[in-house]
């Protein structure tokens, strides 16, 4: 299997289905009226990220197995794909954070 090359097709894959659920989101923020509880969108993305995984894995025909380094390491192949996305799901997230940060203050005002 050609981790680096499915890694890298992954991470593309994640970025633009995470970027189109975090915006359906920064979408529905914006019709809040009053302050928002950064608790309620945080907790949609916190599984999102793995139903994307199973997908893309599901889609490639990869089964979930469980992935290791010459003994330094080892865990789930979706675990590992997720790690790998971690900094472009801050990156995306990002947006959706500012948003409602910025939203807060005007219906602070």
């Amino acid at each position: 299997m050609e981790y680096k090359q499915i890694g890298e097709k992954y991470i593309s894959y994640f970025k633009i289905e995470y970027g189109e659920f975090i915006n359906e989101l920064i979408k529905e923020v914006k019709t809040e009226k009053k302050l928002i509880d950064f608790s309620k969108y945080t907790s949609k993305t916190a599984e999102k990220p793995k139903k994307i995984t199973l997908e893309f894995l599901k889609k490639e025909g990869i089964k979930d197995h469980l992935f290791t380094n010459d003994v330094t390491f080892s865990l789930n192949y979706s675990f590992y794909l997720e790690f790998l996305s971690h900094n472009d799901r801050l990156e995306i997230e990002s947006e959706l954070l500012n948003e409602i940060v910025s939203l807060n203050q005007i219906n602070n005002e």
